[in-house]
């Protein structure tokens, strides 16, 4: 499972900020559910609702880019990578 930095990472390379109250949001029933929590909050329906809530467009897109990682279609390496050859902040 992917950590809460990588997540951050990634916003910050394609939003220009973490992000952080949307990962954790996302990840909250980690807690009681372990993997499994991926079956909740997961969804274009829970990045809507991001979006709603805040009024800030990039929630949803934020949301979006986690929901990716966590479910392997963006690498938590090329993250790293991509970070590495920018300015690595």
């Amino acid at each position: 499972m992917p950590s809460r930095e990588i997540h951050e990472c990634l916003c910050r390379l394609f939003l220009g900020r973490g992000y952080s109250w949307v990962h954790r949001f996302m990840d909250s029933p980690s807690k009681f559910l372990g993997v499994r929590h991926r079956n909740l909050f997961h969804d274009t329906h829970t990045a809507s609702m991001l979006w709603a809530v805040s009024g800030d467009f990039k929630a949803f897109e934020a949301s979006i880019l986690h929901s990716m990682l966590d479910k392997g279609l963006i690498s938590p390496k090329l993250v790293w990578l991509l970070h590495a050859l920018g300015d690595g902040k």
